[in-house]
């Protein structure tokens, strides 16, 4: 099955960093005055500890397996439940320390929102090896159109719960989604 255009690389980085940029912006410009600060401000605390453990396990992996020689699926299927696991001990970690961290900044809507998200970096670490196999295969336009439908779902679910009024919870599952979706429906086969 032909997926897309052939563009170079570049080209695809361009049109999804640019997509994501202007998508960004809009969603922003929009949910900003329905949503007020506090919602923005919860979200970046809780963004800022959730991401940190996507970003050290699903990078690390990735990384790891673009940069093996000779690859087979062995590599791949270890990788995933190695990290898995390890974002399984880190949501759980958060998950527990919820309240203390709630504490610390003082706002006990924190603590929900810190257990809802602790699921993410396991969310994210099943999107490790297809993200490496696809980058190996320098299959660019299939990564960045994947990565541009997973933002365009999650932006459009955000969105419609901010115009629903469910509040911060609309970031919450508008960054849930976005990283669930939809990297299968455009082809990115799991080694």
């Amino acid at each position: 099955m032909k997926f897309a255009p052939r563009l170079s690389a570049t080209s695809w980085l361009t049109t999804k960093t640019v997509f994501s940029q202007v998508f960004a912006l809009a969603l922003f410009a929009i949910q900003a005055p329905v949503l007020g600060p506090k919602a923005f401000g919860l979200i970046s605390i809780v963004m800022v500890f959730v991401g940190f453990c996507e970003y050290v396990t699903g990078e690390a992996a990735a990384e790891s397996l673009i940069s093996i020689r000779e690859i087979d699926d062995a590599h791949f299927h270890t990788m995933t439940a190695v990290n898995v696991a390890l974002s399984v001990v880190i949501g759980v970690a958060v998950f527990i320390g919820a309240n203390t961290i709630a504490r610390w900044f003082g706002d006990p809507d924190l603590a929900a929102i810190l257990r809802v998200m602790a699921v993410l970096p396991a969310i994210s670490a099943f999107a490790a090896a297809p993200t490496a196999a696809t980058k190996r295969e320098c299959n660019s336009g299939r990564w960045q159109c994947a990565s541009i439908g997973s933002l365009f779902i999650g932006g459009i679910v955000g969105l419609i719960l901010t115009l629903a009024g469910a509040g911060v919870w609309a970031l919450v599952w508008q960054a849930i989604v976005t990283r669930s979706s939809p990297r299968s429906c455009f082809g990115i086969r799991f080694p």
